[in-house]
């Protein structure tokens, strides 16, 4: 029996190895989620082995051992060897299922364990691109407030540049404006075309700088504007938004009706002129006619809207009387070629509605030589219209447009040129719109101060600027550079050491960020080729179901990471791009950018302590030097006055100088706003008397404190900051009158400084201004205004080509209006005839012609001065020879011999003057001039010429009958031979006299017929 316990003990060991086999076969059921499975195979094939060999062995013994008992006695080790066998197998079917499970399973981990890593670094780059992303955006949010506090400074800067009464006081403060009162005066200023937008532009800055534009209703200021280009007039708009320019800037935008067709219905003449198929709608192409079309084709429209503003204007202020500016390039298309009928329109529409004629005042730029001929023939046509509108409108009763029209010239040697006449305009526009007239108050003199009345009257400003005419002008200004230094001190080297730290913690910054940009995109793309690689052997890995729906879960998240990582909101491509925009040279908010302008900062405050040190010479101002603006305490600059600033820093004498230039001629106070020659401005001409009595008889306004001048200079204002009667006396500037007339308010409060009441500052600004009138009045094609030349040559030229209609405007739709003007018949006509009438005036028109009271009057003073020459030398010497021969004849001895001999060599050297083809011209021009003037003036010279024929007629008689007498003295007189010499000399003379006058009358015959 022992030898049978074996199987049994075996068969045990058999029932539970069947046992774990179904736990194993439960196990992997549950594991894989499958019930057939390779391995629950091998467990179900365990178990059928297993219950097999256990359930017969059992079975097998007990048979066997009833049968059999013999064979219980079996070697036992046998038995083991076989049970051992049979049970190994079993437990190897055991084993197998639970290896080729682990196996997968640790495919399975290593694939999970993959993704895991996969997971921990697309997390760790996601925060990390986040966290960029963050410091890229902080770092443009540095350059953002970096370049704000820049454009801060620079806004400031502007002020300081434009104003030197103000007075900086840090970055985040409104700077200290000086006090005024603007007169009681709608105030209208109109840019036209591009040229006039800069002009605009560059007038309301400065008034912003004075703090002049405020957001009242009673403000008196009304801006408009008016051009084709509808950028340029949507710049100007969103320039102004949200600022106190904006309720009071009227800017034309209704380009929807300037269209093609409704210009040429609007325009019936256009087919008369311009024959292409396109119209310039939004551009005027450097065509003035262009710029007149499409005015009018919107000019209801236009008118309109600015009337209802100056209706709401007037309303608010109270005011009746309304100062009109134009400002535009003459060398454009839209301005030079609708500011004449705008301006017209806008008189009469204010003079509609306040029933007051506005005063209108026009600025001209007048382009380079070096621009085009284009150019410089629309500037020629439309100073021909200006002129002829000046000269004839008021004299018809035409609403002519300008009370006064300046030229302005870009040709000046200066650097930018520009700057420089928006600056010096906007100053002498300002100084004219605000001048005081004087009041004293109590007590006398600068000693018990005094005051300004805030008075402006429109008529006086007339009464100045007459007649009416085109000028230039000179503005000059002396002062010292506080607003520029207050400006340097308080915000440019503390706001440049402030943007330079920025700059440098901004650079760092980028180049951290750089930095994590470049390990960021090393990750990314680790990351991004690991997934690819871990989805390639996922696809290829066959799992359990339960494995398999994991793996689909990890291989749908690794598509979701690999799409956040490419295409998600915060990427290495977004972050890439983010960080080359920063290092972008066209980003506005990039760190190039914030480099130049940081740079130009620098540059800014460096060129205004050069400035300081050393001022450049300008044509318009006189600035004092601060060699050390470290030395000056800004604080100073609210109570100090300029005397004693300039005491302090010893320039006394420079001031004195500048002082003496100011209240000088043109020539010391620098040059004008246009090129001038200056060989003709106020130069005496022609000063004899019989020069100065033909002048005087004919145009007495010539002649000025008994000299003409070429041309005539009017003082248009002069205006200083002290008291008129100190800058009269004869020895201004004396220390006692500086000193007194530069205490500041702050030091003697009843001290009222100049035309501005109430100035807060003495630190500036005396002022000159001249106004220049301006045409060649001396000598055929000797232009004062040397720019009208290249101007009118280039007109000629275009002329030649037959198409310089184009470059005219005025009076292409108003036939009435020209033919009532002109003279010229055009009633009745086609358009298209009425315009070729209109264009074949303006082409013969010459402008000159309507100064010919002018140059034509000194012109024939001169050649009445040669005749009178003629006339008085042969009066002088048949008055002294009579003289001569009736003392003889009563006894005398003492005959003037050598005073008659010197009249004699006088009258030898006089020739006939060849001037009648200069008088023929003159008459010629005047028969289409029409000048009364001219007129009296060349019957005056016809008459003086008869005169001097009939002188040398009449000498050769009259020296006749004077040698007949000589005779008889002679015969009185025999035997004495120093007496008869002295007769033979006179006789000799006499007799070369009469024969030059026989000479010189037969010439006279043959000269002037």
């Amino acid at each position: 029996m022992g030898s049978l316990l074996v199987p049994v003990l075996f068969s045990y060991a058999g029932i539970i190895s069947i046992g774990l086999a179904a736990l194993e076969f439960v196990a992997l059921w549950m594991l894989t989620g499958k019930i057939i499975t390779k391995e629950s195979g091998i467990s179900v094939i365990n178990i059928a082995y297993t219950v097999a060999w256990s359930v017969l062995t059992l079975l097998g013994v007990a048979i066997y051992s009833f049968m059999s008992p013999g064979l219980a006695a079996l070697p036992t080790v046998l038995l083991y060897a076989i049970y051992s066998v049979l049970l190994g197998i079993s437990v190897v079917l055991l084993i197998v299922p639970l290896a080729m499970f682990y196996g997968k399973y640790r495919q399975y981990q290593s694939l999970a364990n993959r993704y895991n890593n996969i997971k921990l670094r697309s997390d760790k780059a996601l925060a990390d691109a986040s966290s960029l992303s963050g410091k890229l955006k902080r770092i443009r949010d540095d350059i953002s407030s970096t370049e704000a506090l820049i454009a801060k400074a620079r806004q400031l800067k502007d002020i300081a540049d434009r104003n030197p009464d103000v007075i900086i006081k840090g970055v985040n403060e409104r700077p200290t404006m000086p006090e005024f009162s603007i007169p009681k005066v709608n105030y209208v200023i109109v840019g036209i075309g591009g040229g006039g937008s800069a002009l605009l532009e560059s007038y309301i800055e400065y008034l912003r700088s004075q703090g002049a534009i405020k957001d009242e209703p009673t403000n008196p200021f009304l801006f408009v504007f008016f051009d084709l280009n509808s950028s340029n007039a949507e710049r100007l708009r969103k320039q102004y938004e949200g600022t106190e320019v904006a309720p009071k800037l009227y800017v034309f935008n209704h380009y929807e009706a300037m269209t093609p067709d409704s210009i040429r219905f609007t325009n019936p003449w256009i087919s008369g002129l311009y024959q292409e198929s396109e119209i310039p709608v939004q551009a005027a192409g450097n065509l003035r006619f262009a710029g007149l079309a499409a005015y009018s084709a919107i000019r209801s429209a236009f008118i309109d809207e600015v009337k209802h503003r100056l209706e709401s204007l007037k309303s608010a202020t109270g005011y009746s009387g309304t100062m009109i500016v134009v400002l535009t390039s003459l060398g454009g298309g839209t301005g030079s070629g609708s500011f004449l009928k705008i301006t017209m329109d806008l008189k009469k529409a204010v003079k509609d509605l306040t029933g007051v004629d506005p005063i209108v005042a026009g600025v001209g730029v007048v382009p380079k030589e070096d621009e085009s001929a284009v150019n410089h023939a629309n500037a020629y046509a439309a100073i021909k219209e200006l002129v002829y509108l000046l000269k004839h409108g008021s004299s018809q009763g035409m609403n002519y447009p300008f009370d006064f029209f300046f030229l302005v010239s870009r040709e000046k040697p200066v650097r930018n040129v520009d700057l420089m006449i928006g600056l010096a305009l906007s100053r002498f526009l300002f100084d004219l719109g605000t001048s005081g007239a004087p009041r004293k108050g109590e007590g006398k003199g600068v000693e018990q101060g005094t005051a300004f009345a805030h008075t402006f009257d429109l008529e006086d400003l007339r009464t100045y600027l007459q007649p009416i005419d085109l000028l230039t002008f000179s503005r000059y200004e002396i002062y010292f550079p506080a607003s520029k230094l207050s400006w340097l001190k308080l915000v440019g080297e503390p706001v440049l050491g402030e943007v330079e730290s920025r700059e440098k913690g901004i650079r760092d910054s980028l180049s951290e960020a750089e930095a994590s940009l470049n390990a960021l995109k090393s990750d990314v793309s680790g990351i991004l080729n690991d997934i690819d690689a871990l989805y390639r052997d996922m696809q290829s890995a066959l799992m359990y179901p339960s494995f398999e729906r994991r793996k689909q879960d990890m291989m749908k998240d690794m598509l979701s990471i690999k799409s956040n990582l490419s295409t998600g909101t915060i990427t290495v491509t977004s972050l890439e791009g983010d960080y080359k925009r920063l290092m972008s040279q066209s980003e506005p908010l990039g760190y190039p950018e914030l480099s130049r302008q940081v740079s130009e900062f620098r540059a800014a405050v460096s060129d205004t302590i050069s400035f300081l040190r050393s001022p450049p010479i300008s044509s318009i101002e006189y600035v004092f030097p601060v060699k050390s603006p470290d030395d000056i305490d800004v604080g100073q600059l609210q109570t100090a006055n300029l005397y004693g600033m300039i005491t302090r820093l010893g320039l006394q004498d420079a001031f004195k100088s500048a002082l003496t230039n100011l209240s000088g001629t043109l020539a010391g106070v620098g040059q004008t706003m246009a090129n001038l020659n200056y060989d003709l401005i106020k130069a005496p001409i022609g000063s004899t008397s019989p020069f100065m009595e033909f002048v005087r008889k004919y145009n007495p306004d010539l002649a000025r404190e008994g000299v003409v001048y070429t041309p005539p200079i009017r003082n248009i204002l002069q205006l200083v900051t002290t008291a008129p009667e100190n800058v009269s006396t004869a020895d201004f500037p004396t220390e006692k009158t500086i000193t007194l007339a530069l205490q500041s308010k702050a030091s003697n409060p009843a001290f009222r400084l100049g035309y501005v009441p109430a100035k807060k500052f003495s630190i500036s600004s005396y002022r000159i201004i001249h106004g220049i009138y301006l045409w060649s009045i001396a000598g055929s094609g000797d232009y004062v205004f040397t720019d009208i030349s290249y101007l009118k040559r280039s007109y000629e030229q275009l002329k030649l080509q037959k198409n310089i209609g184009l470059h005219h405007a005025l009076f292409y739709g108003d036939f009435k209006d020209f033919e009532d003007l002109t003279g010229v018949r055009v009633s009745g006509m086609s358009p298209a005839e009425g315009v070729k009438r209109i264009v074949d005036f303006w082409s013969s028109y010459d402008p000159e012609l309507d100064y010919i009271d002018m140059w034509g009057v000194l012109r024939l003073a001169f050649v009445y001065e040669g005749l009178a020459k003629i006339r008085n030398a042969f009066d002088n010497y048949m008055k002294e020879v009579s003289g001569a021969i009736e003392m003889l004849s009563k006894g005398g001895t003492a005959v003037p011999i050598e005073k008659i001999g010197r009249l004699a060599e006088d009258i030898a050297s006089l020739e006939v003057p060849k001037v009648k083809a200069d008088i023929d011209k003159i008459a010629e021009a005047n028969r289409v001039a029409r000048s009364e003037v001219i007129d009296r003036a060349l019957m005056g010279i016809k008459e003086t010429v008869s005169d001097v024929y009939n002188v040398l007629s009449s000498a050769s008689n009259s020296l006749e009958a004077t040698l007949t007498k000589l005779s008889e003295v002679e015969a009185s007189k025999k035997g004495d031979y120093f007496a008869l010499r002295e007769l033979q000399e006179l006789r000799n003379s006499i007799i070369t006299v009469q024969r030059k006058a026989s000479e010189m009358a037969e010439e006279f015959i043959s000269a002037y017929g």
